[in-house]
């Protein structure tokens, strides 16, 4: 039973967190209620515990679940949506209970957050955690505590809508004899949607179809955004086709860590006699 219901909440949290597309869902959630100053903690225990776990199950919290998601922009600011689940001594929510929550987050230089909020029926509490876009990737202190328990979190502030930008210089290359090899700079450029450059961010970089990276695999961006390693071709990676000149067409990708999905590619054209 305690199992069933925990995972039936956990798991309307992670649809909550995941469906970002669905803001009017997020909205409906995120009432004044859930924000204001206002309403004391309810002492009432909640009809629907189970009677057989007796008065520990009921007292305020033992541990505080925290996730966050959802992340939308205002202007040129980034938020994210946090939930907070205060939970008791089995590990059940408080439905209902409007239990006090309170939110810090440090440095208040780079982000900010609505102080306090209330569970609503379904036991969760709900923040805005805002910051400027060019923030991203900077590490803040998130600090959640209700009553006399308290959970502090690490967060990596996300980068909203990023892209990669790669080039190669140059795109052609030349080896002219057995033993030979030629080398391209490749260099990465992060940006978010607002095409602001972001650093901090790292890069992973992959040769592919022939020749490799000779330069480091990996590579954080630097404050402009850039990131930089090395691509090299030999002569023995490209094909005889009997023709003057042999050629092949290779790549490299590049892939934002953390962010499968952000990636973008380079051809590089390859020649020998």
């Amino acid at each position: 039973m305690k199992m069933s219901l925990l995972s039936t909440l956990l798991i309307a949290i992670i649809i909550l967190i995941n469906c970002s597309g669905d803001r009017a869902v997020v909205d409906r959630i995120i009432t004044d209620n859930d924000i204001a100053n206002s309403n004391s903690l309810s002492e009432v225990p909640d009809p629907q515990y189970p009677p057989e776990y007796g008065d520990i199950g009921l007292r305020p919290p033992y541990y505080i679940m925290v996730v966050y998601g959802i992340m939308d922009t205002i202007g040129f600011s980034c938020e994210l949506l946090v939930c907070a689940v205060p939970m008791d001594f089995y590990g059940y929510p408080y439905p209902g209970a409007r239990l006090e929550v309170r939110f810090q987050v440090a440095p208040e230089s780079l982000a900010s957050i609505n102080h306090t909020a209330y569970t609503n029926e379904n036991g969760a509490a709900l923040a805005k955690l805002v910051y400027p876009a060019e923030n991203a990737l900077q590490e803040v202190q998130l600090v959640v505590s209700c009553v006399s328990v308290a959970d502090t979190l690490t967060i990596l502030l996300p980068i909203y809508r990023p892209d990669l930008g790669l080039n190669a210089f140059p795109e052609k290359l030349w080896a002219e004899q057995p033993g030979a090899y030629d080398t391209s700079i490749v260099a990465c450029r992060l940006t978010n949607v607002f095409d602001n450059p972001i650093g901090g961010g790292r890069i992973v970089f992959r040769a592919l179809v022939a020749g490799e990276i000779c330069g480091p695999t990996s590579v954080y961006t630097d404050d402009h955004g850039w990131a930089y390693t090395q691509y090299r071709i030999r002569y023995e990676d490209i094909p005889d086709g009997h023709n003057d000149p042999n050629f092949i067409e290779t790549a490299v990708r590049s892939t934002l860590f953390g962010y499968p999905d952000v990636e973008e590619e380079i051809s590089l054209f390859c020649y020998r006699p």
